[in-house]
């Protein structure tokens, strides 16, 4: 019988954080694909989550893609990328959404004490998405354009970090639900 190996139930949210900004968000793909492969082992719920890694490469190819078209020129080239950046952003949401139902329902399974699941990414994440942006919307079309760029920037990168927080947090107790039972 193949041994079962320990899942890692010490992820830090604060070196998440140093370590994300330190490396222009790679680790944050670095996580996401640990994760995936992690809820495929401790999920038993016959489904397999799509590893990030993946979606992570196909974005970077699309931004690729952009570059080289405004590079070389080629409004055709641009906005194929841009149709690609924009329909692997609402495949990036579809995957979050579902990783989030996956661990939340796996908790809940396992009978852990802790609130999570889609409801959550759709709580700290989305919702607070589309709140800056609408106001940074709103604000541009009223004329005001001060800092703009900054705000749109950062505002939002900081508020996912709510999402990301109980998603390391969900998924160090899910790992130990699952470690005591091997």
């Amino acid at each position: 019988m193949e041994e079962k190996q320990k899942l890692p139930t010490d992820r830090s949210f604060p070196m998440y954080v140093l370590l994300d900004i330190i490396t222009m968000h790679i680790y944050q793909a670095f996580m996401l694909s640990k994760m995936s492969k992690e809820i495929n082992i401790v999920a038993q719920d016959g489904k397999k989550t799509f590893n990030y890694i993946y979606l992570w490469l196909m974005l970077i190819g699309a931004g690729v893609l952009f570059a080289l078209g405004f590079w070389v020129k080629s409004m055709i080239l641009s906005k194929i990328a841009v149709v690609l950046v924009f329909a692997l952003t609402i495949f990036l949401f579809i995957w979050l959404f579902g990783i989030s139902d996956r661990i939340g329902k796996e908790l809940k399974r396992r009978e852990v004490n802790y609130k999570f699941g889609a409801s959550t990414f759709v709580t700290y994440f989305v919702v607070p998405l589309v709140a800056v942006y609408s106001i940074i919307i709103i604000l541009q079309f009223c004329g005001v354009e001060n800092n703009m760029a900054s705000i749109s920037g950062g505002l939002p990168a900081i508020l996912t970090y709510i999402y990301f927080n109980k998603l390391i947090e969900a998924m160090n107790r899910l790992n130990k639900a699952y470690n005591e039972t091997i």
